[in-house]
């Protein structure tokens, strides 16, 4: 068992709001202690926020406001690889990143051969029946990499006007819907020994993303139509994988975005820190000190707070959102000072806090105290994050097991799934559907597809009138109708 710090109690959280209220809290911010620096503005930055996300769309990485909460109300518990899934099709090439969905369109990114060389593409495929649309070839890999990470491991972004990709040092990529580069940023400078996996994320009509680095690290915003850096703000970080996530703090008058990035890394191996950013501009809000060296894990989101992970079995806090300057001791409610899991993120489900580690340890706590209701062992290794939907939890092996246990205050195992291969990614629920990226195929597991054209005629599509045409004309290159099975 591991022991709580509690650090606050109820009466607390109500008495520390009532101060945030009267605007009481410490302001300033140590600018030495955030692992960060410097906002570099540039003078036309203007970042609007009326981006509106469906239901029916998985368009980025874990999903809606990176929640990975579906509202699917009856997905799929048991199945194996010998069921009769909707569709199975093979994917070409190698690469970790989640399928993400719009419309009747899901994107995946890969590092695929192309005239004896790897190169980077964008794979686009129906939603209907998996049909693969087009596959755009981009550029050359850059720099090094983990064999477990390689180059595909960030997932793309997905807007009715483009799809937003990144490759690390090969930069920032917006791909409209026919497969044609709408603009590219190099990102050559930004490079680090274990590779890229942070991931693009869209707020308003900006394209945000992490580039830390061994050096020269930074957080960045672009314009989503024509790739104009917004803001960027330097960071002493020297490695830190998790995607940014923006979450919404305050009431009132004093509601705001906040972009909240989880860790930092330091060559000493010091303590990094939870960091609060504005997302229009790139100015620091507050930072939390207690994460571990670079972390990956996304920060996960709750109604007025995040929960920080952090890899190498290391700590677990909560930190109420809304703070300035150094927040560690103000805001930070409850604390475990081990547990965290190394690449996964875990989940919040109603009052839940749902997390599981590298080698299997899957614990469930509460949300507001903190206090762990029960843990127990899965069987494997897990690098793909938790997601939730119909009540459970879907928990993805690296060999290939989808654990689904009941999103409750006792563990019940529902069913174990084998995918029969390899899988790092984490799957999309949509729908009443789950899609699944494995090592060489990608799934769609649901209802009859009667049913799901009959769903998918009501959803607005993405622009791009007829994407099998433009990819015959050059635009993108084929691979056929459907790639085979292997």
């Amino acid at each position: 068992m591991v022991l709580v710090d509690m650090r606050c109690t109820l009466e607390f959280w109500a008495v520390a709001l009532g101060v945030a209220l009267l605007g009481l809290l410490p302001a300033g911010c140590d600018r030495a202690n955030t692992g960060s620096g410097p906002v570099v503005m540039l003078p036309t930055a203007s970042i609007s926020t009326d981006r509106v996300e469906r239901d029916t769309d998985w368009a980025q990485w874990r999903g809606g406001q990176a929640g990975a909460v579906s509202v699917a109300g009856d997905l799929p518990l048991s199945w194996d690889r010998n069921s009769a899934f909707r569709w199975k099709v093979a994917v070409r090439g190698r690469g970790n990143s989640s399928p993400v969905v719009l419309g009747d369109r899901i994107v995946l990114t890969s590092v695929v051969k192309e005239n004896n060389s790897s190169c980077l593409a964008v794979l686009c495929f129906s939603r209907t029946d998996g049909t693969l649309l087009w596959t755009k070839h981009l550029d050359l890999p850059l720099g090094r990499t983990h064999a477990k990470n390689g180059y595909a491991s960030t997932t793309a972004a997905l807007d009715e006007n483009g799809i937003y990709c990144s490759f690390g040092a090969c930069g920032l990529y917006c791909l409209d819907w026919n497969g044609e580069v709408r603009w590219h940023v190099g990102l050559s400078q930004f490079e680090q020994k274990w590779g890229a996996a942070s991931s693009p994320i869209l707020f308003g009509n900006a394209v945000i993303q992490l580039c830390d680095g061994e050096n020269g690290s930074f957080l960045a915003a672009w314009d989503k139509d024509s790739g104009t850096e917004l803001w960027r703000t330097i960071r002493s970080s020297t490695g830190c994988w998790t995607t940014p996530v923006v979450v919404q703090a305050g009431i009132g008058l004093r509601k705001r975005h906040e972009l909240i990035v989880n860790g930092s890394g330091s060559r000493a191996g010091s303590i990094g820190t939870v960091t609060a950013y504005d997302p229009r501009d790139g100015k620091i809000f507050w930072y939390a000190q207690g994460t571990t060296d670079i972390p990956c894990p996304t920060a996960i989101t709750g109604e007025g707070f995040v929960v920080s992970t952090s890899g190498a079995n290391g700590p677990i806090f909560s930190i109420r959102t809304g703070g300035q300057g150094n927040v560690t001791e103000s805001h930070v409610a409850w604390r475990y000072p081990s547990g965290g899991s190394d690449v996964s993120t875990g989940v919040i489900e109603g009052k839940r806090l749902f997390l599981v580690s590298e080698r299997g340890i899957a614990s469930c706590y509460q949300v507001i105290t903190g206090k762990q209701i029960w843990q127990t062992r899965l069987r494997g290794d897990f690098s793909a994050s938790l997601v939730v939907g119909s009540g459970r939890v879907y928990a993805t092996s690296e060999q290939g097991n989808i654990y689904v246990f009941e999103a409750a205050d006792q563990f019940h195992l529902l069913a174990t799934n084998s995918m029969g291969e390899r899988c790092l990614a984490t799957p999309a629920l949509i729908e009443n559907t789950i899609y699944i990226r494995t090592a060489m195929h990608l799934y769609c597991i649901g209802k009859p597809l009667d049913q799901a054209a009959d769903t998918l005629a009501g959803v607005k599509q993405p622009v791009g009138s007829d994407l099998v045409a433009a990819s015959e004309n050059g635009i993108a290159s084929p691979i056929g109708s459907r790639v085979p099975d292997q």
